[in-house]
């Protein structure tokens, strides 16, 4: 963990760790360029657009970490909204912290991810970077929690809903349709195919900032609810 802190710094200085201006790479050139799978590419896509973060140090963190992207989301998210650099998130991760500590530690508010103190504190990593990840197919495609947790319960994947939503927002078709094709193929690059979606199409996506003190205080911790339309402001 310390070389890969290391690692990141070094990629700092040299300028790869910086806001993505304009991220040209499409989901398939990434795939060429990288090696990786469909849904591997398309989850450095979705991160570098949503983070506002450059697809290089992604996938140059997944080359030295041996990590694949989904696992790699923690550390960028945290980083994210807690304004540290990710060698930084690395570092607290190096110290045998789960992944909803290190985010304690760093002082980003529970609300962030819509649950208490008492949970970031104990959360494993598999139930920390589950909740991150539905937290993102939320913010891309819209997803309903309780619909990700259904399709998470009979064995589909971040990887396999990433798929099943950019098929079925890319043709407008519901998305158990969709679903019904893939048991039936198992495949779903010819499930894009039939649909008529190209690999390439994502939705717009709205990237998110620091998180700020008023957006955050305003968030119940008991159940992450929030109290009220003010800006949670004392006088």
């Amino acid at each position: 963990m310390k070389r890969l802190a290391a690692a990141l710094t070094a990629l700092i200085t040299a300028g790869i760790l910086v806001p993505a201006l304009s991220q040209d790479w499409s989901i398939t050139a990434i795939a060429r360029k990288s090696g990786l799978n469909w849904q591997e590419a398309a989850a450095t896509v979705l991160l570098s657009e949503l983070l506002d973060i450059n697809a290089t140090l992604i996938l140059s963190t997944r080359r030295e970490t041996k990590e694949p992207v989904f696992g790699l989301a923690p550390a960028f998210y945290i980083a994210k909204v807690s304004g540290q650099p990710v060698a930084v998130v690395w570092k607290g991760k190096g110290k045998g912290q789960g992944w909803g500590m290190v985010a304690h530690r760093l002082r980003v508010h529970p609300g962030v991810f819509n649950k208490s103190r008492v949970w970031l504190q104990k959360a494993s990593d598999e139930e920390f970077n589950w909740v991150l990840w539905m937290m993102i197919l939320s913010k891309v495609f819209k997803a309903r929690a309780e619909q990700m947790s259904a399709w998470q319960k009979v064995g589909l994947s971040v990887g396999d809903m990433i798929s099943l939503f950019q098929i079925a927002q890319g043709s407008q078709t519901p998305p158990d349709q969709v679903l019904s094709l893939w048991t039936k193929e198992k495949d779903w690059d010819k499930v894009r195919k039939k649909f008529g979606v190209s690999p390439d199409w994502l939705p717009p996506i709205k990237k998110i900032g620091r998180e700020k003190p008023e957006e955050v205080e305003s968030v119940r911790e008991g159940n992450g609810k929030e109290k009220g339309k003010g800006r949670g402001r004392s006088r």
